[in-house]
């Protein structure tokens, strides 16, 4: 009975996995080889932490067309076209909102490659990705920029539940949308103790977690190397 209740809970979990995906959103894809594509794209949640399956992107043109697969090694960016409802002067409008997507390393060894989204570019990057954080692959916490409804987040963390920042050669720092202040305070203090300025503002509360972006880009104008 113990063993059909732990197969059973694999198989919800994998059913979870595979199918907690982005929608499909128009976009244009931009491959290694220089071929560039318009159509659909999603790309999947992929697990934290965990990596049970490849980040492959899916491709088509339309609903009616085939899908193909691509490996996020074959992929040089994404841009995705959205399409979001906004309420100006009480009335719904709809208006549109471009968003980069790149594969990059998501570890020290550089073995793992993933899908993420470009908030703030630089020699210090700072991305964000959805993951689904709990297992059993329960996606409650999840917000994502371009799923069904587009509806655009345009928070801190532009609707993910992660954001890494990204040195070259070095480890992604990772931080989670519950992170709490004084957690990202101290790890944030540590991560840019070469910026003695910014190291300052983050320990005098200038900076919050809620202000990452500027951060990114105060240390980008002013510490980069």
């Amino acid at each position: 009975m113990k063993k059909v209740s732990i197969t059973f809970l694999l198989i919800t979990f994998c059913l979870n996995f595979s199918f907690a995906q982005y929608d499909w959103t128009n976009a244009k894809l931009y491959l290694k080889n220089r071929e560039v594509l318009s159509g659909e794209v999603k790309i999947p949640v992929m697990g934290a932490g965990m990596n049970l399956g490849k980040e492959t992107l899916k491709y088509r043109i339309d609903k009616k067309d085939k899908v193909s697969d691509f490996k996020p090694e074959e992929v040089d960016s994404i841009l995705f076209i959205i399409e979001y409802n906004k309420k100006v002067d009480k009335k719904k409008v709809i208006e549109t909102r471009l968003q980069t997507f790149v594969p990059v390393f998501l570890n020290k060894k550089k073995s793992r490659l993933g899908f993420v989204e470009i908030l703030v570019d630089g020699k210090l990057r700072l991305v964000g990705k959805t993951v689904i954080d709990n297992f059993g692959g329960n996606s409650s916490n999840i917000t994502i920029g371009v799923n069904g409804g587009h509806i655009y987040q345009n928070d801190y963390m532009r609707g993910h539940n992660q954001v890494m920042l990204l040195k070259e050669g070095e480890k992604p720092e990772v931080f989670y949308r519950d992170t709490s202040s004084k957690f990202f305070r101290k790890r944030a203090m540590k991560y840019f103790k070469d910026c003695i300025s910014l190291e300052i503002k983050i320990e005098n509360k200038f900076f919050k977690k809620e202000d990452i972006q500027d951060v990114v880009r105060f240390y980008n104008l002013n510490c980069a190397k």
